[in-house]
């Protein structure tokens, strides 16, 4: 066991301000070895290890603005981030910057379980110029599905046209899949676009509402305990999911089931197989005795249908004919549902009710063609 120590900042850097998100995440930790867990994979590593492999660079994360046409509010919230559906985000730190001395607060909330009106979690900050410009917050936590993190301005700032106030508020982070907190003996990796990683048509969605996480369900009800990887994230393409195999960022350790839902958003029927058959390849190589499921992709209800999709689906089964490999098999998710405004209530993204109607529909392939039953 490594000796307890406080996480080290780079030589020359002293933070103003530490925090730390979650239930203990940083306690009894180390620089060379933060918060050992077991893993199926290797015998021992660490939370930061392990999102470094299975997580995905967290999007959308910063906020900034000024006081050029608007006044500032004590209790103002300069910007919230909230993980999205299914996922967890591992913060390693936060930056505030600020041209003017202000108070902000860094609140946590969990607003759905939050039933006795109890207080939020705060960190309060002074930046400006005359504590440091800049404020760096180290963190290395996580902000679980459906809470917030919101920068709260306790400082009331006037409307000034010459912008004296102008603020940054951001973080570095990664994604993982809710399932990250979840240990078992088989793996799932679910590559794909915003129906598989961001968005549930509809709203008011959780992330047990994604196709893949009704599937994982319906194999732990049947005796076979399996954790979901997801990666990728809204508007990949085929390309996408190469490029990031190509930089090892899909190499995620022992694999049992790999699903792949591209095509949504691809626009180039070359491009999109040629990119396929890479994936492909990679996983005969990787993954040799993994099955792979490439899921053609769900309806939609704009003209990228007929444009795209269906000569889409088309280039997809023909390369899993090609191939003729008893390991990669094809599942068509265009009839998987009626494609309808209820299930389609953005014309693009299916509702949560469509989801479940894909499960289903990937299901019964599965048993048809026996990888169900040997997984």
């Amino acid at each position: 066991m490594p000796s307890q120590q406080s996480i080290v900042a780079p030589a020359g850097y002293v933070p103003q301000f530490a925090i730390s998100f979650g239930e203990g995440e940083a306690i009894g930790v180390s620089r060379d070895r933060p918060l050992p867990i077991q893993s199926r994979t290797r015998a021992a590593e660490s939370v930061v290890e392990r999102v470094a492999r299975e997580g995905s660079q967290a999007t959308n994360t910063y906020f900034k603005g000024d006081n050029s046409g608007t006044s500032y509010a004590v209790g103002q919230a300069l910007g919230v981030y909230t993980p999205p559906p299914g996922r967890s985000t591992w913060i390693e730190a936060i930056t505030i910057c600020s041209t003017r001395d202000v108070t902000i607060w860094i609140q946590r909330l969990d607003a759905q379980l939050n039933a006795n009106a109890a207080g939020p979690a705060l960190q309060a900050v002074m930046v400006g110029p005359t504590f440091g410009a800049t404020a760096v917050v180290p963190v290395n936590g996580f902000l679980r599905e459906g809470e917030s993190l919101s920068y709260v301005l306790r400082t009331a700032v006037p409307q000034n046209a010459g912008a004296d106030f102008s603020f940054f508020c951001g973080m570095q982070g990664r994604l993982v899949s809710n399932d990250f907190f979840h240990e078992a003996p088989r793996t799932m990796l679910v590559l794909g676009d915003s129906i598989s990683t961001t968005t549930i048509g509809g709203g008011n969605a959780y992330g047990g509402d994604f196709f893949h996480a009704h599937l994982a369900t319906s194999l732990r009800s049947e005796g076979k305990d399996i954790r979901r990887i997801v990666k990728g994230d809204g508007g990949w393409r085929a390309k996408h999911g190469a490029t990031a195999m190509r930089r090892g960022s899909l190499n995620v350790g022992e694999l049992d089931l790999l699903l792949v839902m591209l095509g949504t958003n691809d626009t180039s029927i070359s491009e999109f197989t040629d990119n396929l058959a890479a994936l492909v390849q990679w996983k005969k190589n990787q993954y040799p005795a993994t099955p792979m499921v490439l899921l053609a992709p769900a309806p939609r209800l704009d003209a990228a249908e007929a444009t795209y999709l269906v000569p889409l689906r088309a280039a997809a089964a023909g390369l899993v004919t090609q191939l003729a490999d008893p390991l990669v098999h094809l599942v068509d998710c265009g009839n998987a549902f009626t494609a309808n405004s209820a299930n389609l209530p953005d014309n693009v993204h299916p509702s949560a009710a469509a989801h479940v109607a894909i499960a289903n529909h990937v299901r019964s392939a599965l048993l048809a063609n026996g990888v169900w039953q040997a997984l």
